[in-house]
Parts: C-alpha cells; sequence; structure tokens
C-alpha cells in the first residue's frame, strides 16, 4: 500500500486506481462553487484561479470530497504542480496558495485546514505543493464531509495549477509506535526538586528584571525563555546562515542577562531555541530537510553548553518548539534523531545538564502515543496543552476576535469538553510518563483572554498537571495581548486595559503557590 498512489486525471474528471483502495472511491470530481465560479475554471487539464487585484476576501477553490473514515493511524499524502503571477502576500494567519485539506476532528468538533507549503507572493514557475496529514486513533468525522482544497485563499493573483499531475495516497504512519521500555534516570538534586511552575517570558529580547522580580512575587519560580524574533520570510532579501548566527547571538547575550536576574532570586530558566536554522518555528522544517541547516543546529546545541555549562539557573535546555514534520526528512534530520544528535551533542560537553525533548505534532499530546523515548537519562519530555483549539485560540494570533455570542465556552457540555475530556486528551502523556519512569514538562498552555470560561480552563489543565506531578509554565507573560493574563477588555471599548482582578490572572497565581 505504501507504494500506491491514487492519480487524478482531470480529462476524465475522475479516479484512476493502480491498485485497489476502494476507500477511496467516490467524491472523485472537482467541484466550483458558483459564488467563485468567475475566478475559477477548468480548461483541458489545467485548473485556472484568477483573482483581480483589490479582490481580496474570496476563497476561489475548486474541491473534491474524500472518504477518511477507516484512515486510522493512517497519513494522507497529496501534490500537484502549480505555477503563479502577480501573487499578493497577504499577512493575515493561512492566507494564499492552498493545496489543503478541510476536515472536523472528531475529538473536539473543531475543523482543521492543514495546507501544503507554497510560494507566498510574486511570480513563480512551476513548483510541486506537497501536503501531509496524519490521523490518530479517532477517525476522523464524517459530516461535513472531509475536502481537498485547490486554489488562492483571501488574496489576488493568478494560479494555474496542472490537474494532471495531482496525486494523493493513503500511507502508513511516517511514525508508527515502537517498543522501547526505557526506563528513565534523573540525578538525585532532579529526581528530588520541589515543584516548577512559571511562565514563558517575553520574545525577541524585551524581557526585564522587573518582569522577573514581578513572578517571584507572584509564586513562579521557572521561566521558559524563548530566543525568538528571526523572521526568514519577512525579510527584503533572502535570509542566511550568517543572518540567524547574529540573530542567536543577540539572544544568548540576553537570555546570559535574564539568567543572573533568576539566579539572583534562586529561580530557573527554561533555554528554548524558538527558532532553529532557518525556518523560523520549528514546524516550518528547514531543519528537517536542509542538511547545512541541520548540522548548525546541532552545532548551535554544543555552542550552548559550552558557553552555559556549570550555571546553576539552568533548568535544562529546550531543544526544539513544536517540531512539526509530516514529511519524510533527511537521513539523521528528522524531528527525533535531530533533537537526538543534539542532546548527544550537549552530553559531550555537559554530561550533567537536563535535556528537554519535545514531542511531534507541535509538542501535542497526541504525539506521545508514538513518542519513542532516548536511551539517556535526566531526559525531561515535553508537551504542550492547548486543546481544544477552538477554544484556546478564539481571536487570537490575528485572528478576529469572536463576535459576542458566539464564543466557545468552557466547559462545553455541547462537545462535551470539561475536566474529564482534558483528562483524555493528555493521557498518551501520561501513559508515556509511567512507562519511561519519565519527567514531563508542560511548556506552553494558554486560553485566549477572548475565550469565555478561560480562568476554570487554565485551573482544571493546572490541576492535572499537579496530579500527574509535572512541572509546567504558562503561554505567556506580558507578551501577546490574548495571552496577558495582567489585561482584561473593556468592555465599553474593547481596548485592553491593566487589570490583575480577573480569573484568568488569579487562577496562575493560585497554580504557582500550589493552591
Amino acid at each position: 500500500m505504501d507504494n500506491v498512489w491514487l492519480v487524478e486525471s482531470s480529462l476524465a474528471i475522475g479516479l484512476a486506481l493502480f491498485a485497489p483502495l476502494q476507500t477511496l472511491a467516490g467524491g472523485s470530481e472537482w467541484t466550483i462553487s458558483k459564488g467563485v465560479a468567475k475566478y475559477v475554471r477548468i480548461e483541458g487539464d489545467r485548473l485556472i484561479v484568477d483573482v483581480p487585484s483589490g479582490v481580496s476576501n474570496v476563497c476561489a477553490y475548486a474541491m473534491r470530497q474524500i472518504d477518511l473514515s477507516d484512515w486510522v493511524h493512517c497519513r494522507l499524502e497529496a501534490e500537484v504542480k502549480c505555477r503563479g503571477t502577480r501573487v499578493v502576500r497577504d499577512p493575515r494567519p493561512a492566507r494564499g496558495v492552498k493545496l489543503s485539506l478541510h476536515y472536523t476532528d472528531s475529538q473536539d468538533g473543531d475543523r482543521r485546514y492543514p495546507a501544503a507549503s507554497a510560494p507566498e507572493e510574486g511570480d513563480f514557475g512551476w513548483t510541486n505543493l506537497q501536503l501531509a496529514v496524519s490521523f490518530g486513533e479517532v477517525p476522523v468525522a464524517a459530516s461535513p464531509k472531509p475536502q481537498l482544497v485547490l486554489g488562492l485563499q483571501q488574496t489576488s493573483g493568478r494560479l494555474e495549477f496542472d490537474l494532471s499531475s495531482f496525486r494523493f495516497r493513503k500511507a502508513p504512519p511516517l511514525f508508527p509506535q515502537r517498543d522501547n521500555d526505557y526506563q528513565v534516570k534523573y540525578p538525585a538534586a532532579v529526581a528530588a526538586r520541589g515543584r516548577m511552575r512559571g511562565v514563558m517570558g517575553r520574545g525577541v529580547c524585551r524581557n526585564t528584571e522587573k518582569d522577573i522580580e514581578d513572578l517571584k512575587n507572584y509564586g513562579a519560580n521557572l521561566v521558559r525563555l524563548q530566543m525568538n524574533g528571526f523572521a526568514s520570510r519577512k525579510r527584503k532579501k533572502a535570509a542566511t546562515l550568517t543572518d540567524w548566527n547574529e540573530w542567536l547571538e543577540r539572544n544568548l547575550v540576553h537570555a546570559e542577562q535574564v539568567l543572573g536576574w533568576l539566579e539572583k532570586r534562586d529561580m530557573q530558566m527554561v533555554l528554548d531555541l524558538h527558532n532553529p536554522p532557518l525556518g523560523g518555528y520549528g514546524r516550518s522544517g528547514d531543519v528537517f530537510y536542509v542538511q547545512e541547516y541541520a548540522d548548525r543546529f546541532v552545532e548551535a546545541w554544543r555552542e550552548i553548553a559550552k558557553r552555559f555549562k556549570g550555571r546553576k539557573g539552568i533548568y535544562g535546555y529546550d531543544l526544539m518548539n513544536e517540531p512539526s514534520q509530516s514529511c519524510r526528512a533527511l537521513p539523521d534530520c528528522d524531528y527525533w534523531n535531530l533533537q537526538r544528535r543534539a542532546a548527544e551533542a550537549i552530553r559531550a560537553v555537559d554530561p550533567d545538564v537536563t535535556i528537554i525533548f519535545a514531542a511531534n505534532e507541535a509538542s501535542g499530546p497526541q504525539a506521545f502515543s508514538y513518542l519513542t523515548a532516548l536511551e539517556m537519562d535526566n531526559v525531561i519530555y515535553q508537551v504542550h496543552m492547548y486543546k481544544p483549539g477552538g477554544f484556546t485560540h478564539q481571536g487570537a494570533n490575528g485572528a478576529p476576535r469572536p463576535a459576542p455570542g458566539t464564543e466557545r465556552p468552557y466547559p462545553d457540555p455541547a462537545r462535551g469538553v470539561d475536566k474529564e475530556k482534558l483528562r483524555t486528551w493528555l493521557k498518551p502523556v501520561a501513559e508515556f510518563q509511567r512507562r519511561h519512569n519519565a519527567k514531563i514538562y508542560v511548556g506552553e498552555f494558554s486560553a485566549c483572554i477572548y475565550a469565555p470560561g478561560a480562568g476554570q480552563y487554565l485551573r482544571d489543565c493546572i490541576s492535572l498537571f499537579e496530579e500527574y506531578g509535572w512541572d509546567w509554565t504558562y503561554h505567556s507573560f506580558r507578551e501577546a495581548l490574548w495571552w496577558n493574563v495582567e489585561t482584561v477588555i473593556d468592555e465599553a471599548t474593547g481596548k485592553p486595559v491593566p487589570n490583575r482582578d480577573n480569573d484568568r490572572f488569579h487562577a496562575l497565581v493560585d497554580g504557582f503557590k500550589g493552591k
């Protein structure tokens, strides 16, 4: 099955099967809605999408339905060739050239829109867009029908898709489950250490000593310092490793300063390499597919280990933020092996320091179901908790604020979301912890300022973390508006105002104090 590709012939607008995969039959035609027919058409084996300048709020798509009902523990891989002219880059999230899958997650009722990486602007010649989507142990919701999408979302430009090149297949998991019962051992000081509770600090070298002092007074004892701000795709010229090296040095100088403030107060730091070379977040994945960048990632951690060796305030080295690898990487450059290589490089310099190893799928709890433990001691495994995303992220990251009355609440009886549902989502992490005697660190969790019941959500998350004995850091402190617990929205003006007398702030501070 792994070598069987299904090829779409646009001449017949049908599905040609080179091997019997009957589950994919049906719904094989590309369809174009009447509302966008003036922008989208099929000419022979070409799908033409042409959105004129000035039109910026149209989803100019061709779509086809696909039955994913029996794709449990499988992966969809799709590709198509595309070229474009005068494509306008829209800075808002998720806009632009699309080869994507639209489906509903059965577990939380959220819609998912994974998309292939694609050119963002200007003119480009024939480019092979590739999409890979992995599915877990729960079948994808059957209604509404999952759809594959080709087109241009909410921006202008002209695209030409070669439908004769369109292929997709049902593939086995990229990371199948493996048998590994390695029992992680920890130094006495780490094993006996009290609970560590804190926050993600400000990004881009913006932390201040007052931030650290205030956190100390609130009861926190841990700060995850994100070395971020390297945005290779927003530059006027292509970024280079020289640019990244200069960025890293600025961040390390700041990290040394913050570490001094923390050590003075008997607090600790998670040193988080948020932007590996050169792909922004780990999910952008340049390190998985470019050998030079992968090697630099490993060497950078070796240099960091030399620089901070022996510092008492280091809780651990956070190797990679939210890796999201869904395509095959270069040899020894996948999310797991690249972290392994970095861990080995660090240990060659400093055999005593703690390593923080991130799960795949943006460190989501579901990825612990196939995470293989390193055969290495003093490794803490990291999870991020943003489930359900439709609740935690409503109005966040530049998305519009939900209209009053349309917000997703917590608890959410209609969707069956409550504390016990959170426990169910975290079950793979708890099982990994028991199987490997592993310490768990929740590097990020949060709920947006606009989310009704956000305070209760934080309390329920923290209660579960405490029950399982996990260390944690809230995302994030005095950074983006939607996560800032010291701010509320003035309902009269709709603008943020400073106010610590709110349920999110009290939930977090109570959590710091173990209440």
